[in-house]
C-alpha cells in the first residue's frame, strides 16, 4: 500500500472528488515520491520531505518542458497531502507553508458566441432521430444551459432531475448541492431520453446518463462528444465541456445578470472564482459603448 493510499480515499469517500480527479491526484503524488526514492532512496516517503528538496524537484519539472501552471497544479496536490497529513498527526509542519506559486501568464479564454451556440442547436436538431443523437444533443445543452461541470453531469442519477419542478440538483465539489433551474425547452428533450433509454436498456438506472452499451459515462467520453461536435461550429482554439461553462457564465452576464446569480448558479464558493468570467463581458460592453456612443466611431 502507497502511502498516500489513505489520503486519496478521504478524496474519494469523504470529500466525494470524481473518479477522474482523484486518478490524477494520484498521478502526481506517485511521480513525485518516484523521483525521489530513484534520487535519493528506494525507500524514500513523502512524509520525509524538505523544502529545498522540493524547490529541486519544481527545477527538474521546468528543466523538462513543464508549464509554470502544471507545476502550480502539482504543487497544489502535494500541499493538501500534506494539510491532510497533519491534520491527522502524522507530520509536524508542512514543508509547503511558505511556497509561493510560479508566475504563470495570463491566459484567456474566448467563450463561444450566441451565434456559434445557436449553430451548434441547428446541427444537433438536424441528426437523425435515436438514442446516441438524443442523449448527445442533452448533453451539449444541458451543459450549456445550466454551466455545470463535466464530472456534475457525469455523476447525475436519476432523483436529481425534477421535472415537475423543472429543476437539476447538482451535486458539486465538496459534495456542495446546488439547484439550477431547467429551461421549458430542455424538459421534452430530457423526456424523450428517458423513454429512449428505458426502451433500449432493460435495466433500473441509478445514473442519468449511459453510453450506447449501457454503462456510466466518463470523462474522455464527454470532452471527445463535446470537442468533436464543437469543431463543426467554430475554429476557436479551446473546445471542451469547461468552455461551455465558460460560455453559459458569459452570456448571462452580457444579458444583464448579476454576479452573485452567476456564482450560485456556477456553485462556486466566493465571488473571485465568478469574477474570472466578467472579463469577456466587459468586452462585450465595451463594443455595444463603443458603437452606440456618438464619439465612439470617431477617432480624437
Amino acid at each position: 500500500m502507497k502511502q498516500y493510499d489513505p489520503y486519496l480515499r478521504y478524496l474519494t469517500d469523504e470529500k466525494k472528488y470524481s473518479m477522474h480527479t482523484v486518478k490524477a491526484y494520484a498521478s502526481d503524488l506517485h511521480a513525485l515520491l518516484s523521483y525521489f526514492q530513484f534520487t535519493i532512496d528506494s525507500s524514500f516517503q513523502l512524509n520525509e520531505l524538505s523544502y529545498p528538496l522540493i524547490r529541486n524537484y519544481i527545477a527538474y519539472l521546468g528543466v523538462h518542458g513543464l508549464s509554470a501552471r502544471s507545476i502550480n497544479r502539482k504543487m497544489s496536490v502535494l500541499n493538501r497531502y500534506f494539510l491532510f497529513e497533519q491534520r491527522l498527526g502524522r507530520l509536524t509542519r508542512n514543508p509547503m507553508e511558505k511556497h509561493k506559486a510560479l508566475k504563470t501568464p495570463q491566459r484567456l479564454s474566448v467563450p463561444f458566441s450566441e451565434e456559434e451556440m445557436l449553430f451548434l442547436e441547428q446541427k444537433l436538431l438536424d441528426q437523425e432521430v435515436n438514442f446516441s443523437s438524443i442523449r448527445n444533443r442533452l448533453i451539449v445543452l444541458l451543459l450549456y444551459s445550466t454551466g455545470m461541470r463535466r464530472a456534475e453531469l457525469i455523476q447525475l442519477k436519476d432523483a436529481d432531475v425534477d421535472l415537475g419542478s423543472g429543476t437539476l440538483r447538482i451535486l458539486g465539489k465538496g459534495n456542495k448541492e446546488r439547484l439550477v433551474p431547467l429551461l421549458d425547452s430542455l424538459k421534452s428533450l430530457i423526456e424523450d431520453y428517458i423513454k429512449l433509454r428505458n426502451t433500449h436498456f432493460k435495466i433500473t438506472p441509478t445514473i442519468f446518463f449511459i453510453s450506447d452499451k449501457g454503462k456510466p459515462l466518463y470523462p474522455e467520453f464527454v470532452y471527445r462528444l463535446i470537442n468533436s461536435y464543437l469543431k463543426e461550429v467554430s475554429v476557436k482554439q479551446k473546445k471542451s465541456p469547461h468552455m461551455l461553462r465558460h460560455t453559459f457564465a458569459t452570456h448571462l452576464l452580457n444579458r444583464g445578470a448579476d454576479l452573485n446569480t452567476v456564482k450560485e448558479l456556477l456553485g462556486h464558493s466566493s465571488l473571485a472564482s465568478t469574477q474570472v468570467y466578467t472579463h469577456s463581458s466587459i468586452e462585450e460592453l465595451k463594443s455595444v459603448y463603443k458603437a452606440a456612443h456618438p464619439r465612439g466611431s470617431h477617432s480624437s
